[in-house]
């Protein structure tokens, strides 16, 4: 007989950890709005984090090589996050694309969460989602939205990418828990890897010259976002 996919259960720890991270998100995020240069402070941001990240690695030790794709595939995913990212912040403000990719986000994880997840939402799960998301994408899209349509156009297709990755990841920590390893290990190695692809398409366009003085300026602000 066929299996019914499981029903998604979520405890206080793993929401006050979910709205934790939020927090952060929002945080570095603004930051990187605020700068000259969004494109340069993403990749500084990213740099730091991913030497933050080193001893978290040598703490949890390397994923099992099960996990390993899964990272992979997510470093190239980033890539387009952080491009689409600073084309959103660098063409429209934050109070309008910032809910754009976080709303539309989540509501397309959830429903490709059945499929690749196998997971499945009970009603009352659902009408919470489309009543957070729907709020979030009302609020973005209040904000002369048919003003900044490249903003639009790069929110609306970050957010697609935001639900890629999310999945991807999910997939990863959880090969990784079935592979005798944890979470930990995955996100540890993701954060080391994740920021360099992108950092050196960065200095390539922007070259060393203008790169270097201007991380240099931006390397307390940065530290603070990574």
């Amino acid at each position: 007989s066929a299996t019914k996919a499981p029903l998604v259960s979520l405890t206080w720890s793993v929401v006050a950890a979910v709205l934790f991270g939020a927090l952060l998100h929002a945080s570095w995020n603004a930051l990187v709005k605020s700068s000259a240069d969004k494109a340069l402070d993403t990749a500084v941001i990213h740099l730091v984090g991913s030497f933050i990240g080193l001893p978290l690695l040598l703490l949890t030790g390397l994923p099992p090589v099960a996990a390993w794709p899964y990272i992979g595939a997510s470093v190239v995913i980033h890539i387009g996050y952080y491009i689409a990212l600073t084309g959103a912040y660098k063409h429209g403000d934050l109070g309008l694309t910032y809910p754009l990719m976080r709303g539309l986000g989540p509501m397309l994880v959830a429903l490709s969460a059945t499929v690749t997840l196998g997971e499945t939402l009970t009603p009352l799960a659902w009408a919470g989602v489309l009543g957070v998301c729907g709020g979030v994408l009302v609020l973005g899209l209040s904000r002369h939205a048919l003003d900044h349509p490249k903003a639009v156009g790069f929110a609306l297709a970050n957010a697609v990418v935001i639900a890629i990755y999310t999945v991807v990841d999910a997939l990863g920590a959880r090969a990784a828990v079935q592979a005798g390893g944890n979470a930990f290990q995955y996100v540890a190695l993701l954060f080391v890897l994740d920021g360099w692809p992108f950092a050196l398409i960065v200095l390539r366009r922007r070259g060393l010259a203008v790169a270097a003085p201007y991380a240099r300026a931006r390397l307390p602000v940065a530290a603070l976002g990574a």
